[in-house]
This record gives C-alpha cells, sequence and structure tokens, in this order.
C-alpha cells in the first residue's frame, strides 16, 4: 500500500514537471525554431533537450514499473538513466560554450528565463546528479539479483503496478495514450497559467474564459478517471463506474459547449481579445485551432466510451 501512494505521489510530481517541460517545449519550438526560422537553434536546441528530460523520466517512471521482474525494472533503469545522464551532461556542455562563444563570458542573458543559461546548467546538474544516484543503485541491485541466489525468486515478482492493456492492438493503443498524455500534459500547464492569465476586468468574456480554462484541465482528469478509476476497479464494480463516468462526462461536455455557444453568441471576438494567453502557439504562429483541440480532446474519449459501451451492452443481449 506503501508503493502504491509512494508511486501516485511521483506520478503526480512527474506529471507537472512533465507538463512544464512539454508546454514550454512546444512553445519554443514554435516560436524559436519555426516562426523565427530556428535563428538562435544554437541556444534553443540544449534548452529544448532539457525540457525533454521530465518528459522522458515520466514515461520512463510510468512504464518501468510494469515490466515483470526486477531484473528487466533495474535493466530498463540502467539503459535509460545512462541515456538520460548523458542528455544532462550535453546540456551542461553545450551551454557552458554557448556562455563563452555566443554570450561572450555572460552567465545571464535572460533568453528564456531571467537568469538563463545559469539557471538551465543547474537544472541539469541537478537532473545528472538524480539519474546517476538512480543509475548506481540499479547496477547495483542488478548485479545483485543476476547472482545465482537471488535469480529465480525475483524473476517470479509481478510488476507493482498492474494495467491490464488490450490483449489485440498494444501497440496501438499504447501510442494513442501516449499522444493523448502528451496533449492533455501541455493543456494542463495551460490550465494553470491562464488562471493568472485571464482578463477578469473584460466582464462579457469571462464566460467563455472560464470554459475555456475548464477545458484545459478536462483531458488531465478524464485520464484520472480512467487510469487511475476505471482500470483499478474490481470486476464486479466496473460496469457501473464506466457507465457512471460516461453519462456524467457526456453530460459536462454538453453543458461547456452550450455555454461556449453562449459566448460567441454574445461575442464572436472574445477568442482574439482574451485567449491570447491560453494559446500562445495559435497567435504566434497565425492559427485559431486551440478551442477546437480542447473541445475534440474531451470529446474523442467520450464517444469512443460510447461506442464501446453499447457494443458490449448489444454483445449482452446477443448470448441472452
Amino acid at each position: 500500500m506503501k508503493n502504491k501512494y509512494l508511486y501516485l505521489s511521483l506520478n503526480i510530481l512527474l506529471y507537472i514537471l512533465s507538463s512544464v517541460g512539454i508546454f514550454y517545449f512546444f512553445y519554443y519550438f514554435f516560436t524559436d525554431v519555426i516562426v523565427n526560422s530556428g535563428q538562435d537553434i544554437d541556444v534553443t536546441f540544449p534548452a529544448l533537450i532539457l525540457l525533454i528530460l521530465p518528459i522522458y523520466t515520466f514515461f520512463l517512471f510510468h512504464f518501468s514499473l510494469r515490466t515483470s521482474s526486477k531484473l528487466k525494472l533495474y535493466k530498463s533503469l540502467i539503459i535509460h538513466c545512462s541515456i538520460l545522464a548523458i542528455l544532462s551532461i550535453y546540456v551542461i556542455i553545450h551551454l557552458i560554450f554557448t556562455i563563452y562563444f555566443v554570450y561572450e563570458c555572460n552567465a545571464i542573458n535572460r533568453q528564456f528565463t531571467n537568469f538563463f543559461p545559469l539557471d538551465f546548467i543547474i537544472y541539469a546538474l541537478l537532473a545528472l546528479v538524480i539519474f546517476i544516484i538512480i543509475l548506481s543503485y540499479s547496477v547495483h541491485e542488478f548485479k545483485k539479483i543476476r547472482s545465482t541466489n537471488n535469480l529465480e525468486k525475483n524473476n517470479d515478482q509481478r510488476p507493482l503496478i498492474k494495467i491490464n492493456l488490450p490483449k489485440k492492438g498494444k501497440l496501438p493503443y499504447l501510442i494513442l495514450i501516449i499522444v493523448y498524455l502528451l496533449f492533455a500534459m501541455y493543456f494542463f500547464m495551460q490550465g494553470l497559467l491562464g488562471i493568472f492569465l485571464i482578463d477578469y476586468a473584460m466582464t462579457i468574456n469571462l464566460l467563455g474564459s472560464f470554459v475555456t480554462l475548464i477545458l484545459c484541465f478536462i483531458p488531465t482528469i478524464l485520464i484520472v478517471i480512467y487510469y487511475f478509476g476505471y482500470l483499478r476497479m474490481k470486476e464486479e464494480k466496473k460496469n457501473k463506474f464506466y457507465f457512471i463516468s460516461v453519462i456524467s462526462t457526456s453530460s459536462s461536455f454538453l453543458i461547456l459547449l452550450i455555454l461556449y455557444i453562449v459566448q460567441l453568441c454574445m461575442n464572436k471576438m472574445f477568442i482574439i481579445e482574451s485567449l491570447q494567453a491560453f494559446f500562445p502557439i495559435d497567435f504566434a504562429a497565425s492559427l485559431n485551432l486551440g478551442p477546437l483541440i480542447l473541445f475534440l480532446l474531451m470529446a474523442l474519449p467520450i464517444l469512443i466510451s460510447i461506442c464501446i459501451y453499447l457494443v458490449r451492452f448489444l454483445q449482452k443481449n446477443k448470448q441472452k
């Protein structure tokens, strides 16, 4: 039980860090690489690598604990922590060279943050220390388990966290989950920032701003419902939980959609007037896809769930 609470706590921490990483990765990638044609790629590239590290760590942590034995777990950690440590070293070396050759020995340039690149070097050093500690521990445990006395006993260990994946189509399922998670992380961070970026003085647009803010957190809420709710419930309670979840999420979707349409009727320009802070990539790249993507991220899982529920219901009726 303690392990499960530790797993949940680390998952939340890594999810928040990954949300920060994915948000700023896409923001800097679109603004500095695509919009500005990669003019500062020599500085942007190591910053992007550093932002990827927490995302990489999240998926490593998430999938490694579901391996079938401790031997496989530590082997996976050795491989991936080595890669993460090498990436951290690369970021540190690249940014140190940037200080000397690009910024003329100025350790603070403020291109990304008020203390860039010094703060990024410190973050990379901290990450490197963490990865080396985990790597050293994993190597020690791997050698210990490889001994003849412990090999058979540890090969039979069940994963710490067990998730039942579909028997068919595991790879497409995992790809869809990863893609959805990346979108959920991005909009989760966007929602956190949006709380402080709403123009509360423009009351005519507040309804649409609050609807958009709620939509930013919806993908994360759906993941929690499915991943930490449905998949971990006992079989006899799953059908009831599934039905209640589908009804509640579908009702919420319809309510938010109606409120969003009401806001558009009140002021069709509210997106341009009040949501630039919510969708910086949209406005940097002259797009207007943010609200549509948010509604799709909510609608698609609900539609898939309804279809699955209907198929199961029809199959049960046929059997009767």
